[in-house]
Formats: C-alpha cells, structure tokens, sequence
C-alpha cells in the first residue's frame, strides 16, 4: 500500500514500489526524471506574477480544493493563488456566491465543458470577462503517478495563459 499525500511522496513511492518490485534501477531513474520535472518547473514558474484562481474539483456540490491537498500543492508550484486555500479541509465545499466573492481570474474545471456553463452567467467575473475558463484532464492530476506531471505541467500551462 502506498498513501501518498503531497506531490513530492512521487519519488518516494516510486523507490519503493521498485524495491518491492525488484526493478530498484529502474525505478530510481524514474523517481529521479521526476524530481528534475518537479524542479524545472518550480524554477520556471515560481517567480511569475500569481493569478487568482478557483480549480473547481467538483459539482455538485461544488468542491474545491486547499492547503493540504497535493493539486494545492501544484498551484503553488505554477504560481497560482487558490482562492480557497485557507479553508478548514483540504477538498472543501464552498457555495457559488463565495466564488464570485473571490472574483478568480481563472476557472479551472475537471468535469468538462458544461461545468464551466454556470460561470457565463456572471459576465462580472474576470475569468468569464477575459475568456479563462479552462479544463483540466483528471486522469493525468488527480491520481499521483508518473503522468501527473504531465497534468501539472498542463495546469501551470492554464495559469500562466491567464497571465
């Protein structure tokens, strides 16, 4: 069993499904190739002007996520700053008038294009204003494997258009 809890248990998990797997060599090179990425991509897009955002994880009811959850933990890595950080859980459920109130220059959706519908009806928001509503693939963030960095890199791709 493996629980991994912050993107930076992904190299740790991988040395040790490879030693428990007797594939210690090739597991070290992948769990290396994944710190590299993680560094690379904190050092391209750390210093970078924050966008406000609200990474809708799911609806209904309408969830987020915050400090604590590993997908926090990649918007900070891409220089995003979660409307919903602060909140008391780490996938909390936050109501649609607290996400205007927020007024988030990025809306960021797993669920496809109709999740993001409920948004046009707020042409106040800046991320409805400047066109930002934008989706994300689930299957490559949402579960802790190699793939994910290729769902970071997506979502720090998402931010940065933002900018």
């Amino acid at each position: 069993v493996v629980d991994s809890r912050k993107r930076t248990d992904l190299p740790r998990d991988l040395r040790l499904l490879g030693k428990q797997s007797g594939h210690q060599a090739q597991a070290d090179r992948v769990a290396q190739q994944s710190e590299t990425r993680f560094a690379a991509l904190r050092q391209r897009y750390q210093q970078r002007k924050p966008v406000r955002l609200f990474y809708q994880l799911w609806s209904p009811p309408l969830t987020t996520v915050a400090k604590g959850s590993w997908i926090q933990e990649a918007i900070e890595l891409c220089g995003g700053e979660n409307a919903f950080v602060s909140a008391a859980t780490a996938y909390p459920q936050v109501s649609e008038e607290a996400v205007l109130v927020s007024a988030p220059q990025l809306i960021i959706s797993t669920q496809g294009a109709d999740s993001l519908s409920r948004w046009r009806r707020w042409p106040q928001l800046p991320a409805v204003a400047h066109n930002q509503l934008q989706l994300s693939n689930p299957d490559r963030l949402h579960r802790l494997t190699p793939r994910t960095l290729d769902g970071i890199e997506e979502l720090c791709q998402l931010i940065d258009q933002a900018r």
